[in-house]
């Protein structure tokens, strides 16, 4: 497989591209229970798998012209839909509750923003 470039990817909520973004991560897991008995084979943990959830945070260049970052400000705590593209061709998508907006200001760097989500449902890879 051919390594990509970042360049071609894209974050969109509520339907609308972010602009400005210029990362996103996307978090998925699968929690597991302990389910060891006594007098396990071997003295080995025995775990079952239970439920999958996933985490989303997308950076963005602060842009007060971005209309999907001034949409985002005011949804904190509602479920938005996502879609992560990885290349133009594939992509992650689901819904989220926008559960964090961090902006962050640095005297020598640009101004950013982190969107952070947590899945309500299943993730899916197209």
């Amino acid at each position: 497989m051919a390594a990509l470039a970042g360049i071609g990817a894209s974050a969109s909520g509520a339907a609308t591209v972010i602009n400005e973004a210029s990362k996103w991560t996307l978090s998925i897991k699968n929690a597991v229970k302990d389910v060891t008995p006594f007098g396990a084979s071997g003295h080995w943990q025995i775990n079952l798998a239970t439920i999958n959830s996933w985490t989303c945070k997308i950076t963005a260049f602060v842009d007060s012209a971005d209309a999907e970052q001034v949409n985002l400000l005011s949804l904190i705590g509602t479920s938005v839909a996502l879609v992560l593209d990885v290349d133009g061709t594939h992509n992650f998508a689901g819904s989220g509750i926008l559960t964090g907006i961090d902006p962050s200001v640095d005297v020598q760097g640009a101004e950013t923003i982190d969107f952070s989500f947590t899945g309500t449902g299943a993730v899916s890879y197209s």
